[in-house]
């Protein structure tokens, strides 16, 4: 999760099967086969899914195997978030013909750039409604985006492991198709996809999450997040240097864990030099009030929340 995984999806979806088989069978329009893994987890509590009969699907990827040669590639992140992987590649095997040699691809990218572009996530979807700080969500969700707790559940599964590093975030997407076998000249550029929130962009939905108490109000401010320039933008720090200290003594043991378990070095930040970029200056504040004219209690609760984050910009 937010290591890249949408951009490649999207890629594979269209490629033409000439040197990977990306199966068309139980893909999300993204591309990850999200479909598949929901039907063979039973869960459909994402209205996105189609219900299908996970035999059906499992059959069908081996009557698009049989057409191919080429190694077939399944990804979802749900495997790994639901800890389901090595059951979900048992049963996909019992229904493939032959013997295939089964590899784990798992990125892992340095853990701040990861936790902002989870945060940012978690702020625009709907389903989670994100009212922490951004110090509160790295403290508490510290050990989870931490790597080694799910290295250790793939590598209990008995299957190869390999860990590709996302840093250098430029080389990345490349790295991992050359890795599936995609020689460098037939890797064109690949477009960015599911892109984080700009720091304006984070800050304003934060303070909508917090004014609202139904998804009606949230509604309301629709027109502000649309008039929103920038609305995207590059991961950022946005993390106090308390908060970062503590999450980083976790980190910390995860990087040598999977260093020395994985052999995956995970590019360390430097704390001393990071400072806390989030925050929008007075021009900011007024430029977003001025798209919020409507009259109510959840609107002076938003200009209160978003006041909170407003800095002069002379100030640290």
């Amino acid at each position: 999760m937010k290591t890249g995984t949408t951009a490649l999806q999207n890629f594979l979806r269209d490629h033409d099967g000439s040197l990977v088989l990306y199966p068309k069978t139980g893909q999300f329009g993204s591309g990850a086969h999200h479909n598949l893994v929901y039907n063979f987890l039973g869960d459909f509590s994402n209205s996105s899914t189609v219900r299908e009969d996970c035999e059906s699907l499992f059959k069908r990827i081996v009557a698009e195997s049989r057409r191919s040669n080429a190694p077939v590639v399944i990804s979802s992140e749900l495997l790994v978030l639901q800890g389901s992987i090595g059951k979900f590649i048992e049963t996909l095997l019992g229904y493939l013909d032959g013997n295939f040699e089964v590899e784990i691809l798992y990125a892992v990218r340095e853990y701040f750039a990861r936790a902002a572009s989870i945060y940012s996530q978690t702020l625009k979807d709907i389903r989670y409604l994100e009212r922490s700080s951004p110090d509160e969500f790295i403290i508490a969700r510290a050990p989870m985006i931490a790597y080694e707790p799910s290295l250790s559940m793939l590598a209990k599964t008995g299957f190869k492991v390999h860990v590709i590093k996302y840093d250098p975030a430029s080389r990345f997407a490349s790295r991992f198709l050359e890795h599936l076998g995609f020689p460098a000249d037939r890797i064109p550029a690949i477009p960015v996809r599911n892109r984080s929130l700009s720091i304006k962009g984070m800050i304003v939905r934060l303070a909508i999450n917090r004014a609202v108490s139904t998804i009606e109000q949230r509604q309301e401010f629709v027109p502000v997040v649309q008039q929103l320039r920038p609305q995207f933008g590059r991961s950022r720090f946005i993390f106090g240097h308390e908060a970062a200290t503590t999450a980083e003594q976790r980190f910390r043991y995860d990087r040598v864990l999977v260093h020395r378990d994985f052999g995956a070095a995970v590019l360390q930040r430097n704390l001393a030099t990071s400072k806390n970029e989030f925050w929008i200056g007075e021009n900011d504040f007024e430029e977003i009030i001025s798209t919020d004219a409507e009259v109510g209690a959840a609107h002076d609760r938003f200009r209160e929340c978003l006041w909170e984050f407003v800095r002069s910009s002379s100030v640290e």
